[in-house]
């Protein structure tokens, strides 16, 4: 709605029913720019605490994810918890005795008299790293018959120079478990090793790993397919550039990542978990998740607690039952809780 501001001569000439009618105009053009205003600033507060923004989204300014309610637990160890205190032991790798030096008040020499233990500290320390060269000899013999024979070369350790498999693993681990870049990774070996692959060489590595891991990695989704209860969600990442999305299936004891350019059920299908899973499927409120049926359906309570979140920012009333007041753990999806939760789902419908 488009309206032009009068002049007072135009006010002047209005009746009272006109000014009435304008008067009518503007109060439904405020609250239309009103509840515009109202839609913008939510959008703006949104964050990964009260909606299912990832928190990579929330700049600079972020908080804790799930801030600790008021009086819910005190800060450091709680009862209960089982401490990791450092023990000595028994069968050290060097011991170095360390005996007074000098002479005492009455001349005599400390180092000629015998010693005993008074007391023994332990330090850990790590050994300094060092690349070790191992020469693979292929040995031959001749028989008396003239027939000749040779040693084997051990698998891996291809013509020329090779690296060894404990090294592999550390890149490997430096990268895929501890997400250090492959150029960063070079570095590192090079600093502690004098040793540095080309980020090619640290790719093919991961390569073969994965291939090697494959039957171990289809064996975790048939896992999944078959358990009780599975949790499911996708989030964004980039693939050469482009977005795709990673899907994840997982139990507490397995899990199965796929990634695809796709969001919704076609990258659920290709993953090939849902389409032939029976059990519980935990997940938010993405509305692909609705379309199999041969599952139950269970709403993920840590999005319900951001919404919650949200919701409380936004209500100036207080209510009777805050989000400061829900017990979180009573919401945690255990497997004994699973069959009430999925009577009430079985209620639901998807809400995006």
């Amino acid at each position: 709605m488009k309206l032009q501001r009068p002049t007072q001569a135009e006010l002047d000439g209005m009746t009272h029913a006109q000014k009435d009618a304008l008067i009518v105009q503007l109060f439904d053009a405020l609250e239309t720019l009103s509840a515009r205003l109202a839609e913008l600033e939510k959008k703006v507060e949104k964050n990964s605490r009260n909606s299912s923004k990832p928190p990579s989204s929330d700049g600079p300014r972020k908080g804790p994810a799930q801030p600790r309610q008021k009086g819910q637990r005190s800060s450091g160890g709680q009862k209960g918890h089982k401490g990791a205190t450092r023990q000595m032991v028994d069968n050290p790798d060097a011991v170095e005795e360390l005996l007074p030096q000098g002479r005492c008040a009455c001349g005599c020499d400390l180092g000629v008299l015998p010693a005993t233990m008074k007391e023994r500290r332990q330090q850990i320390e790590i050994p300094e790293p060092r690349a070790i060269y191992t020469e693979f000899r292929r040995m031959q013999v001749v028989c008396g018959c003239g027939r000749r024979h040779l040693g084997e070369f051990p698998a891996g350790v291809t013509p020329n120079i090779s690296y060894g498999p404990r090294l592999k693993a550390y890149a490997i681990g430096l990268n895929q478990g501890h997400f250090v870049a492959l150029q960063r990774t070079s570095q590192i070996l090079g600093d502690q090793y004098g040793v540095a692959p080309s980020a090619g060489t640290l790719q093919n590595w991961i390569l073969g790993m994965a291939d090697g891991l494959e039957a171990t990695y289809q064996a975790a989704g048939d896992q999944i397919r078959q358990a009780a209860v599975a949790h499911f969600d996708e989030s964004g990442l980039r693939v050469q550039g482009r977005l795709h999305w990673l899907h994840v299936a997982a139990t507490t004891e397995a899990v199965y990542y796929t990634a695809h350019t796709k969001r919704g059920h076609e990258a659920m299908d290709e993953a090939g978990i849902l389409p032939h899973f029976k059990g519980v499927a935990v997940h938010d409120h993405w509305a692909p998740y609705w379309r199999y049926k041969d599952c139950e359906h269970v709403l993920c309570n840590a999005h319900h607690l951001r919404e919650l979140n949200y919701s409380d920012e936004l209500t100036v009333e207080r209510r009777v039952l805050s989000v400061g007041e829900i017990p979180t753990r009573q919401l945690s999806l255990q497997p004994v809780a699973i069959g009430a939760a999925v009577e009430v789902t079985k209620q639901s419908k998807p809400l995006m």
